[in-house]
C-alpha cells in the first residue's frame, strides 16, 4: 500500500504547545526537549539472571549505533537505580526520575528484548509525549504484539548490529533531521510525521522503512501456522 499522509492531527509547532500543556498538567514545565538527546531502554525488572549478559550486549550494540549519530544517551541501567543492584529507592521515585528522562529526550529507543512492565511503562509515556519512539527487535525474539502493534512508534529488527551499525547508525541521524507531529497515513494509520524546513510532513515509519529496508520489523514471521 502506497505511505501517503492524508491528514495533519498535530503539526510539529502545535506539538509544542501540546508539550508545554502536559508538562504543565504534571508539574513539569521547567522540563525543556533536547533534539539530539535519546533515552535508551533495556529490560530490567523480572528478567532472570542467565539473561542479563544477552540483553545488556546486544543493548550496548545498539547504543553505539546511536552514539555513530551523534545522539547523546542516557541509560537508566546506568542511573543507580538498577534493580539488578539494589532496590532501595522508593518507587515514586524512579518513577520522577525515569519521566523527566524520558521527556528531556526527544528519541525513545526501546531494545525490546525480554518482555518487562517498566519497559512498557516508559515506552507508553513516550508514546504519549509524541516522542519519536523507536522499538528495536533482534530477529528471532518475539516480542508482544501490545508494543509491536502501538501507533507512533517506528519498528525496527536487526540481525547483528556489529554488520548493520552503519544502517542502524543512518536510521538515527535520518530521525535526527525532524521535527516531530502527528497524521493519519494511508499505509500506517495514526503515525509519526516528520517535518524539515519548508517540505510537507512526511511518514516517519513510512520514510525509516523505504530507507533502511533492512531494518524493516516482520510480524509476519512470528505467526504459529
Amino acid at each position: 500500500m502506497e505511505c501517503r499522509v492524508t491528514k495533519v492531527l498535530l503539526s510539529s509547532k502545535q506539538r509544542a504547545e501540546y508539550l508545554r500543556r502536559l508538562l504543565r498538567l504534571d508539574g513539569l514545565d521547567v522540563i525543556k526537549e533536547i533534539g539530539d538527546a535519546a533515552y535508551a531502554a533495556v529490560p530490567l525488572t523480572g528478567v532472570p539472571k542467565k539473561e542479563r549478559s544477552f540483553i545488556i550486549r546486544e543493548h550496548e550494540k545498539i547504543k553505539i549505533c546511536m552514539s555513530d549519530a551523534g545522539i547523546r544517551i542516557y541509560d537508566p541501567k546506568d542511573a543507580g537505580m538498577n534493580p539488578w543492584s539494589k532496590i532501595e529507592d522508593s518507587p515514586s521515585d524512579v518513577y520522577d526520575l525515569d519521566s523527566k528522562r524520558v521527556l528531556i529526550a526527544r528519541i525513545f529507543e526501546l531494545t525490546n528484548l525480554w518482555p518487562s512492565t517498566g519497559g512498557g511503562i516508559e515506552l507508553h509515556k513516550a508514546v504519549s509525549y509524541l516522542k519519536m519512539a523507536v522499538n528495536v527487535n533482534k530477529a528471532g525474539v518475539y516480542t508482544s504484539r501490545m508494543s509491536t502493534g502501538a501507533r507512533r512508534i517506528i519498528l525496527m529488527e536487526y540481525d547483528d548490529a556489529r554488520k548493520q551499525r552503519d544502517e542502524i547508525s543512518g536510521l538515527f541521524r535520518t530521525l535526527k533531521e525532524y521535527e516531530v507531529g502527528v497524521g493519519i497515513c494511508s499505509a500506517h494509520g495514526n503515525t509519526l510525521l516528520g517535518y524539515s524546513d519548508s517540505q510537507a510532513p512526511l511518514c516517519l515509519p513510512g520514510l525509516i522503512a523505504e530507507q533502511f529496508p533492512g531494518l524493516v520489523y516482520n510480524f509476519d514471521k512470528y505467526i504459529t501456522k
